[in-house]
């Protein structure tokens, strides 16, 4: 018997522009608690390809908006290979009685998630090519956010997609996601308890994206264990596992994780992270220890970590992976060159040649490497609530040290601006052209569609059925 073919009238983005989509051999992928997704092949708009459908179901569409649709949409404007991109969104209505409103993306199709290529990659024997390799590419996807200020707030391996084969790894599931104001509180509750950072574990709503780096570096321990780094129980245990690695924080870090809660106790001398990573090199550990740091600032990241002379050894030319691929595939000397230089600053080409003829000079494009707002339409977060308006809130995590004095602070919604007081508006890049699809325009109505043949198993995800996927829920 064929497989149905599935047509649905769709958004191409971020163009918008209206397309009937085709697709086959539709099945269940993976599912959470707030989404399913789907696998099949899009045969039309060409070219045919594999793809990864992400369904979610919002609770109250009157007065929600799909974060991670609006995020993605204002990131696809400057396209980067280590952040998935979304391709097309659609909306359709349930056949059930409460004729709830299923919410879909189209992404390219990843064949893995980092959380199920660990064992591969720790071996044995361990593939340090690829540990580097994948460490690279999540620490650049993760300075291309921290320059446009979108936190993620669920950096962990089943939210980092990779392929194999061609050893590309790309940040994915932004469900949680922030743009960060420069003066905002935000609900300390929030990242999967294995890779939360010691400040959100202290009770701090005055963090940064830096939250994301401490994440980032657990997933790259986890990768050198081959298990958890840091596996609590509960927020105290996970505080006391931290600490016993890598000592008790001192007044200087307490204070710059802002923390409104102090430890008591004696201080701890850590034993070091070699003790939790045995088969790890020292090079590694060492690498590792500068990223897990107490102190957010403190934190290697962004250019000076891509350009760290820990990488020289991958990023020499001609160097090959051990399947036999280029490493130069995934990592670009013109990227490096960009790394190093910036593109604004790199030297445009000589119009003549050898000769002196006239020749069609080629420039790269633009892009500033400092950090830049990214475009995301005020309208769009209007009624959004810190959590995605609807989501229900989980309790708060066990106290892991004692409470100071905390200054009442009421929790603000993802609103970039206040509009209702005049005195906390910004004159800002980002307030500009609304764009995308839950801009408010006609665009982001619904789309009547005429399905020839429903998608399998389009239901709600239940809250009994969690996989490891790129969508599960967070483990609090």
């Amino acid at each position: 018997m064929m497989n149905p073919i599935h047509e649905q009238n769709a958004l191409q983005l971020p163009g918008r522009n209206r397309v009937k989509l085709r697709m086959c051999n539709l099945r269940l992928h993976s599912s959470g608690v707030f989404s399913n997704v789907y696998r099949g092949t899009l045969l039309e708009p060409e070219p045919v390809k594999e793809v990864a459908v992400k369904k979610t179901w919002p609770e109250k569409m009157d007065d929600h908006r799909n974060i991670e649709l609006i995020l993605l949409l204002a990131l696809s404007r400057e396209k980067h290979k280590n952040i998935v991109q979304v391709l097309f969104t659609f909306q359709t209505i349930s056949d059930r009685k409460d004729k709830r409103i299923c919410e879909s993306m189209v992404f390219d199709f990843m064949p893995q998630t980092f959380s199920s290529a660990i064992p591969d990659i720790f071996g044995p024997p361990m593939n340090i090519v690829d540990c580097k390799l994948y460490t690279w590419q999540l620490f650049n996807g993760l300075y291309f956010l921290l320059r446009k200020r979108i936190c993620h707030r669920d950096i962990k391996p089943q939210n980092l997609l990779v392929d194999p084969e061609s050893g590309i790894l790309k940040i994915g599931d932004f469900g949680s996601a922030k743009h960060m104001a420069n003066v905002i509180r935000s609900t300390p509750y929030q990242v999967t308890r294995f890779y939360r950072p010691p400040e959100l574990l202290l009770d701090s709503d005055q963090y940064t994206c830096l939250v994301d780096v401490w994440s980032a570096g657990c997933c790259v321990g986890e990768m050198l264990r081959g298990e958890v780094l840091f596996p609590g129980r509960d927020g105290k245990h996970q505080l006391k596992l931290i600490v016993q690695a890598l000592g008790s924080p001192s007044d200087a870090d307490v204070a710059a994780m802002r923390t409104p809660m102090r430890l008591e106790g004696e201080r701890v001398a850590g034993k070091g992270l070699s003790s939790l990573l045995p088969k790890a090199t020292t090079e590694f550990v060492t690498f590792l220890g500068r990223i897990l740091q107490y102190t957010p600032k403190s934190r290697l990241c962004g250019r000076e970590l891509l350009l760290d002379p820990f990488f020289s050894d991958i990023l020499t030319p001609g160097k090959k992976r051990t399947n036999g691929r280029l490493i130069s595939d995934v990592i670009s000397p013109e990227e490096l060159l960009d790394l190093k230089v910036g593109r604004k600053n790199r030297k445009k080409p000589s119009t003549k040649d050898a000769n002196g003829n006239p020749q069609t000079p080629i420039v790269p494009s633009p892009m500033a490497d400092t950090a830049t707002a990214v475009q995301i339409p005020r309208k769009s977060f209007a009624s959004v609530s810190e959590e995605g308006g609807g989501a229900k809130k989980a309790s708060p995590p066990p106290m892991v040290a004692s409470a100071g004095p905390k200054k009442p602070s009421a929790e603000k919604t993802t609103s970039l601006e206040d509009t209702k007081n005049p005195q906390n508006r910004r004159k800002s890049s980002l307030r500009r052209k609304s764009c995308g699809p839950a801009a408010g325009s006609k665009a982001s109505s619904r789309i009547p569609c005429k399905t020839a043949a429903p998608i399998a198993n389009e239901l709600p995800p239940s809250t009994a059925t969690t996989q490891a996927s790129n969508v599960g829920s967070k483990e609090k």
